[in-house]
């Protein structure tokens, strides 16, 4: 099966929200790695985030990224999401900050009820055995279930990625101000700038540098416009790869052994 690459060289492929659909994205990478990175090009792979929840199969795909980002540790670029965040925040992991108790419990309670009760229940029943309710799982002992490199992938993901001229986040942004002195909760789970696209009909206020790429706003639909695209498709029912420079995008469908072609602005 030939690979699909839309360039020459120096592909720059996008994954959107992933959302543990395990099976989807093997079926992506399976046609564009490897990475070409000889005969003066390289191509690059960047994922959006929210890689974890609402599916029983989360632990895979983190399992598998740790190993794509072995592979091509200075060709895969991987971005939070807001369900890692909140992952994060629960057990007072989340890189330079601490949280307080109720900050801890509050996260921890929105996770579980945001699709990260399929995450936990995997997690028990793949590293301690027992298949129970995950809402019953004691904070501290779900804790231990998640192991060392699931921890240390989780802390390593970054706010953000600059690449060329596209800026990579999770959700949004205000992109007139320095992207290194917003928050992080910002980039996570802004809305606003997508819902903006969505509801003009006219763009003379769209004169920023970077062409912004996100996830996170699935509810609004696609949006495909130079300087601002918002790729998720509504994942794990479907899984959408984006080759950036030649605008082409493939779509993984559940029950399909082929990626399909799409037309982005028809979506």
């Amino acid at each position: 099966m030939s690979k699909w690459r839309p360039t020459e060289k120096d592909c720059l492929y996008v994954i959107r929200d992933s959302h543990g659909a395990y099976d989807l994205l093997k079926l992506i990478l399976k046609q564009i790695l490897p990475l070409r990175k000889s005969d003066g090009g390289k191509d690059h792979l960047v994922l959006l985030g929210d890689y974890i929840d609402r599916n029983i199969h989360s632990i895979e795909v983190i399992d598998l990224l740790i190993q794509i980002k072995k592979t091509y540790p200075n060709q895969v670029h991987l971005v939070m999401g807001n369900h890692e965040q909140l992952l994060l925040k629960s057990f007072n992991k989340y890189p330079k900050r601490n949280f307080s108790l109720q900050d801890r419990e509050t996260a921890y309670r929105t996770w579980l009820a945001n699709g990260g009760d399929s995450t936990a229940k995997a997690y028990a029943e793949k590293y301690i055995g027992i298949e129970t309710n995950p809402f019953e799982i004691p904070k501290y002992r779900f804790e231990i279930m998640i192991p060392n490199d699931h921890w240390q992938f989780y802390q390593e993901l970054h706010p953000y990625f600059e690449m060329d001229n596209f800026l990579f986040i999770h959700a949004g942004c205000d992109p007139y101000e320095d992207i290194e002195k917003q928050e992080h909760e910002v980039l996570l789970w802004d809305r606003s700038l997508c819902k903006m696209f969505v509801q003009s009909n006219e763009f003379s206020w769209v004169q920023w540098e970077h062409t912004i790429i996100t996830g996170h706003n699935a509810s609004y639909g696609i949006v495909n416009h130079p300087k601002f695209k918002m790729l998720d498709a509504g994942s794990p029912e479907r899984l959408l790869c984006v080759e950036l420079r030649s605008g082409e995008a493939v779509m993984a469908l559940p029950g399909y052994t082929r990626l399909v072609k799409v037309n982005i602005n028809e979506l």
